[in-house]
């Protein structure tokens, strides 16, 4: 399947790119926490209790989970840390299963529809944010990083985890074919939307390299902590302190 037949890959300029991440996952979100147990065999939740643990959140803490998407990564950090968090996600779809499924836990999550190029956010009120497998998918990246920047306390933590691209060649070549090959059979197979389990390799392979990634955000003023590929570098974490 071609680039020009897929049509989250249609677009013009920001504002549309925007609309159509909007619409894919809107689309997927009924089968979103399935697809991830099944597509990542459950290693997804590892990672996500490395990125949280790493973060040095407490109670007291007030975190910003960008993408938020169905709140897996702010529900590991409040069932550890009964925490405060602000979920950002311009999907409502998945901040509809999001708000339902942590409505239990303890701590506070409160859902907000937005893009993370304007949140709608204080400045300097938060002490932590964080964003797993999000980052790859905003329109406007240093935009986004200076928004975080700006609402995050001075010394405040940011964590960043996401697909990478494998060092080991043998690794790497049966990576890409489950990657790019099986997984679009599943995820589309599973969710009804080929296009979405498409487009999401893509971006994976057109992205930028962790340490691209990490000097961008030193651009918007923070300081790189740490820079830690996992699973043989199929995704890496970040951590970022504001200056």
């Amino acid at each position: 399947m071609s680039g020009q037949q897929n049509r989250y890959l249609k677009y013009t300029n920001a504002e549309e790119q925007r609309s159509n991440v909007r619409s894919l996952f809107n689309n997927i979100a009924p089968t979103y926490d399935l697809l991830n147990t099944m597509l990542s065999f459950g290693i997804d939740k590892r990672w996500r209790k490395k990125a949280v643990s790493e973060l040095g959140i407490d109670q007291h803490s007030t975190i910003l989970d960008l993408a938020t998407g169905t709140g897996e990564l702010a529900r590991e950090a409040l069932r550890k840390y009964h925490c405060t968090i602000v979920g950002i996600d311009p999907a409502r779809d998945m901040l509809k299963r999001t708000d339902f499924k942590l409505s239990t836990l303890p701590g506070k999550f409160s859902p907000v529809e937005a893009f993370g190029e304007a949140l709608p956010l204080a400045s300097k009120k938060f002490s932590h944010a964080m964003i797993s497998y999000g980052i790859r998918n905003v329109s406007d990246r240093p935009k986004v990083f200076s928004e975080i920047a700006r609402i995050l306390k001075p010394g405040g933590k940011f964590a960043i985890l996401e697909f990478s691209d494998p060092k080991n060649k043998l690794f790497a070549k049966i990576y890409r074919f489950y990657f790019h090959t099986l997984l679009a059979n599943i995820g589309g197979l599973v969710s009804g939307d080929r296009d979405a389990y498409t487009y999401l390799p893509r971006t994976v392979a057109a992205f930028v390299t962790p340490e691209e990634l990490a000097a961008e955000c030193e651009k918007a003023g923070f300081q790189i902590q740490l820079i830690k590929p996992m699973m043989f570098g199929i995704t890496t974490l970040i951590i970022l302190q504001k200056k």
